[in-house]
């Protein structure tokens, strides 16, 4: 159970870091085509994050907030601890990030 819950972290943490790419590429996207003249990439990217976000937004509350805190913004590292348990933790966070992944459709 440990090194499944480790790969779907694993794999969470490599779509946020391209959902970061994304981001930066939506937003500047003018530039980025003529510098990189890739129309194709700039759309990969924007139906990439638009179905990020979409599946962001149908997690429930406290999913989110475990998305946001945990890999999204980052706050401190124990963030959790004022919340729940540990065992607590683990639980929602495990439940979140499966859930997060499956409305990805990965």
């Amino acid at each position: 159970m440990a090194a499944f819950f480790k790969t779907q972290r694993d794999k969470l943490i490599r779509l946020i870091t391209y959902y970061k790419y994304c981001q930066d590429i939506v937003k500047n996207n003018e530039s980025f085509v003529v510098l990189h003249d890739s129309a194709s990439e700039y759309n990969i990217c924007r139906e990439f994050k638009t179905r990020f976000d979409n599946s962001f937004d149908n997690l429930d509350g406290l999913e989110k907030e475990f998305i946001l805190n945990d890999y999204l913004i980052g706050r401190e590292k124990f963030w959790w601890q004022r919340h729940f348990e540990r065992s607590t933790y683990f639980r929602i966070k495990r439940r979140a990030i499966n859930n997060f992944l499956m409305e990805l459709g990965e």
